[in-house]
């Protein structure tokens, strides 16, 4: 694995931690992520991880991962 993907793994990674870090409200409790959550973060690493060989299956991981993961915030604005 190159350098280069090293490194965008690490920047999503910190940049997850801030979000996390962000979304917290003090006082409350942080609520679980939802399992559509999970699922869209770890098709979005794998992607990032199988992205090497095909890129267009690491890609196309990538892409349906960012699409569950706005079908989620949307279900989570209209609660």
């Amino acid at each position: 694995m190159e350098i280069a993907y090293i490194a965008i793994a690490i920047s999503a990674y910190a940049l997850i931690l801030v979000f996390l870090y962000i979304a917290r409200v003090k006082g409350k409790q942080p609520s679980k992520p939802s399992k559509l959550t999970t699922i869209s973060m770890s098709l979005v690493l794998v992607g990032f991880i199988f992205g090497n060989g095909d890129s267009w299956f690491g890609y196309s991981l990538m892409g349906v991962g960012v699409i569950l993961a706005l079908v989620d915030l949307a279900r989570s604005l209209q609660k």
